[in-house]
């Protein structure tokens, strides 16, 4: 009997959309308009790309298209987050001179706050992936302090494992969205 050949891409997408990352979300805009948005619309092209990188090559580098998809994720994590963040019902905004701004990644993940809605491992890793502490992606990509050798399939993986690790938080959103159908 042959073997059949795993298509990673395919079961590593379908895994994602199979999250929360594919529920629609209503936002609302800096005019008070609501709109709705799926993460997973905006995600889809760079996590296809990432997801075909072989991943047992460690130290190989990513290819230009390979980074772009990186970058992409790097930043956007932020957003996941805050959204996670604002359906799990923890302050995902701070009063500064009088104006109300959003928390940044590394904010968000120092708050206290979090422990009460996040398991302590996933926090552990996303502290270490996103700020000072550890590889400081999302900070790396957009200041671009990183160069052609800084991206590696290694930190591609780390960057995917965090998103792994953030769509599994289904029953948070789906809590958000029973309460705020009651609400209606």
């Amino acid at each position: 009997m042959k073997k059949s050949k795993r298509d990673f891409v395919a079961e590593g997408l379908d895994y994602f959309n199979h999250t929360w990352f594919q529920n629609e979300l209503v936002k609302t805009a800096l005019s008070d308009t609501q709109f709705t948005h799926r993460w997973m619309t905006s995600l889809r092209p760079a996590l296809e790309i990432l997801l075909k990188v072989n991943i047992t090559d460690k130290e190989k580098l990513l290819t230009p298209e390979e980074q772009m998809a990186f970058d992409q994720l790097a930043v956007k994590f932020e957003g996941l987050l805050r959204d996670l963040c604002g359906m799990a019902g923890l302050t995902t905004i701070k009063v500064r001179e009088d104006q109300t701004v959003n928390k940044d990644v590394n904010e968000l993940l120092q708050s206290p706050e979090l422990q009460t809605k996040f398991k302590k491992d996933d926090l552990d890793f996303w502290l270490y992936t996103f700020t000072a502490c550890g590889y400081n992606i999302r900070n790396n990509v957009a200041h671009a302090f990183y160069y052609d050798h800084n991206y590696t399939v290694a930190l591609s993986n780390i960057l995917l494992v965090a998103y792994v690790r953030l769509a599994k938080y289904n029953d948070i959103v789906r809590k958000a969205m029973k309460i705020s159908e009651i609400q209606k």
